[in-house]
């Protein structure tokens, strides 16, 4: 069903009622590009995504108290915020990183396990702490390579030996829990 939020129609809506937090979410499927014009394309598309959520959330910040009564949610203080979830085309930073981050569905979806509090949540992903490590999740060195009189860096990488997903992205979560929420909140890009 759809679900309309101050006039605008939201793709997913998560309610944390214990920590006053509403997270809503803007979901984006996308084909692997083909050539790198199409490349280009995609990377647009998805981050149009990241404007129309700050529409979105700008709008029901605005209505708060219509959405908080449309949404049965109880109190004040509420707090909302935004993200956007990518299937099939994903690895696009944000240009909000700290506020409406860019995450793969799958990794939003094994997250909504790993939290249990969506302030959390939405800081971890509004940091560098979820994405995959260099040396753990992948592998290799940066090199300097020089072509007709010009260097150019080159950033080989391969798959490290770890599993990301149901592996290392839960020690991940497991450290951001550990954290106090301001702390998650300072994490800088």
């Amino acid at each position: 069903a759809d679900i309309y939020l101050a006039k605008e129609q939201i793709d997913l809506v998560l309610i944390d009622d214990a920590n006053k937090t509403i997270l809503l979410a803007e979901l984006r499927w996308v084909l692997s590009p083909g050539g790198i014009n199409e490349i280009h394309d995609k990377q647009k598309e998805v981050l149009a995504k990241t404007s129309q959520a700050h529409r979105k959330l700008e709008a029901c910040n605005r209505q708060l108290k219509d959405v908080l009564k449309r949404l049965a949610c109880t109190g004040d203080g509420c707090r909302l915020c935004a993200i956007v979830a990518v299937e099939g085309f994903a690895g696009l930073p944000s240009d909000r990183p700290k506020t409406i981050p860019i995450v793969p569905s799958s990794v939003l979806a094994a997250a909504t396990h790993g939290f249990d509090d969506l302030n959390r949540l939405h800081a971890f992903f509004a940091s560098p702490l979820w994405l995959p490590r260099r040396g753990t999740d992948f592998i290799g060195t940066p090199r300097d390579q020089t072509v007709l009189g010009q260097t150019f860096r080159t950033d080989p990488v391969s798959a490290g030996h770890t599993l990301y997903l149901g592996g290392t992205f839960n020690r991940y979560m497991q450290e951001a829990n550990a954290m106090t929420l301001e702390d998650l909140q300072a994490e800088a890009w």
